[in-house]
């Protein structure tokens, strides 16, 4: 009877912290509310373009672009290659304000702590937390 008490315990423990694990939204598994304006220009930075698989890591170079589509939805661009995030739980305040890292490596990763800052004021306004990178290409272009 001890047993079982413990292992419900256990199982259900499990059950919450599982239940806690953010989503893979760059997976697709939350499509990102867009206004007409937010989707035309998303439309535009991927015309002609096709999604591959999504990464985890990209690296930061300084020919990299980066744009704020929306909350939901950031773009970096580096050379042909336009990648696509779409932040664990959104990133408040991106599309208005300067998006900082701070890396420690060349490369910007899923899991990044991303703050928004309000650079006249020289203040943070918020933070998030980067997901998967989804690169977008021209048909027949090499990845870069």
């Amino acid at each position: 009877m001890r047993f079982a008490i413990i292992a419900g315990s256990i199982l259900t423990s499990a059950l919450a912290l599982t239940a806690c694990a953010p989503a893979d939204y760059s997976a697709g598994d939350r499509a990102p509310q867009l206004t007409e304006k937010q989707q035309a220009k998303l439309d535009k930075k991927l015309a002609g373009r096709v999604p591959g698989e999504p990464v985890s890591c990209i690296w930061q170079a300084r020919n990299l672009n980066y744009t704020a589509i929306s909350d939901d939805v950031l773009i970096y661009e580096r050379g042909n290659t336009v990648y696509v995030n779409q932040p664990y739980g959104g990133c408040n305040g991106a599309e208005d304000y300067a998006l900082v890292t701070r890396n420690t490596t060349s490369r910007l990763c899923s899991g990044q702590i991303a703050h928004v800052a309000d650079l006249q004021l020289g203040m943070n306004v918020g933070s998030c937390a980067l997901g998967k990178f989804t690169p977008y290409r021209k048909t027949g272009d090499a990845a870069d």
